[in-house]
């Protein structure tokens, strides 16, 4: 099985089991009430020549925060380039990600993503298809408070998707590699 993990480098990378593991910042003494758990297996059909792009120090392991859509319109003011004024920004989203493609006045055109991506999925649906699961919460508790919340959520489509494609052959392999090491 292999893990996701960031090299010194700030580029991701994966290794197998029984490799080293790589070494994360504790910062559980900040928050008396966290809880680790350990991150998810990534399936190797999620990568492609073993690195995932992305400008987050740790995909599994950073803290994930809820921000409110004006807080984001604030930010996208100024180019972040060349700090000219924006002239276009449309905003679009994809489940748990957010998007904005940006033009500014000094002619920069970017797209920018709220999350790292593997194969154009966003890795917070993926991981939290793989939290529904772990934690034994349904699909509908959690569309509820993301719905009381108005937090953009995916569809009952996608999530039965990402299970039946991605949730579910880690938690097959890992069995299957448990039943033959007991």
């Amino acid at each position: 099985m292999k893990r996701l993990f960031v090299t010194e480098d700030n580029d991701y990378d994966f290794e197998e089991d029984g490799d080293e593991q790589p070494q994360h910042e504790d910062n559980t003494q900040q928050d008396p009430d966290y809880m680790p758990v350990p991150p998810p297996d990534i399936d190797d059909n999620l990568v492609s020549d073993g690195k995932i792009t992305g400008n987050q120090n740790s995909v599994l392991m950073d803290k994930k925060y809820i921000v409110c859509n004006q807080q984001l319109d604030e930010l996208f003011k100024f180019c972040q380039h060349c700090g000219q004024a924006i002239v276009y920004k449309k905003q679009f989203t994809k489940g748990t990600m957010v998007s904005y493609n940006i033009r500014c006045h000094g002619g920069h055109s970017y797209i920018w993503h709220s999350q790292p991506q593997i194969h154009g999925q966003p890795m917070g649906n993926l991981l939290l298809a793989g939290a529904i699961v772990y934690t034994g919460l349904t699909f509908e508790r959690i569309r509820a408070l993301c719905s009381a919340f108005n937090m953009n959520f995916y569809s009952r489509t996608v999530f039965s998707r990402l299970q039946r494609t991605k949730v579910f052959p880690v938690i097959q392999e890992a069995w299957e590699s448990e039943k033959k090491s007991g």
